[in-house]
């Protein structure tokens, strides 16, 4: 990282299609991938059940009528509460080594 402002890796759970077991294992893979880079997990969800404890969950933001992954499109309205660093990754991701090259 930049040493700059703290980074906070971001998610969006929304509707079936994804079980939490996705989120889980994206926020292990960056765990992993970060190799100890100081970051924050959050997921924006309008269901936390099965999220784990490292999972900071948050409301999604504001709706303007979207649906499907319009709603990733929230995460720039200012009650996303977004600052800083911030690294947007799909549920189905998979993280296989390093990601600190994405910082």
């Amino acid at each position: 990282g930049d040493g700059g402002s703290r980074l906070t890796v971001v998610c969006v759970k929304w509707g079936s299609k994804y079980g939490s077991e996705y989120v889980n294992r994206l926020e292990a893979g960056v765990a992993r991938g970060l190799e100890g880079e100081e970051h924050s997990f959050v997921c924006f969800t309008e269901d936390p059940a099965g999220l784990n404890a490292a999972v900071e969950v948050r409301s999604l933001p504001s709706d303007a009528g979207w649906s499907g992954w319009w709603h990733k499109a929230g995460l720039f309205a200012e009650d996303a509460r977004l600052q800083g660093r911030v690294l947007y990754l799909d549920l189905d991701t998979v993280i296989v080594g390093c990601i600190r090259p994405l910082l």
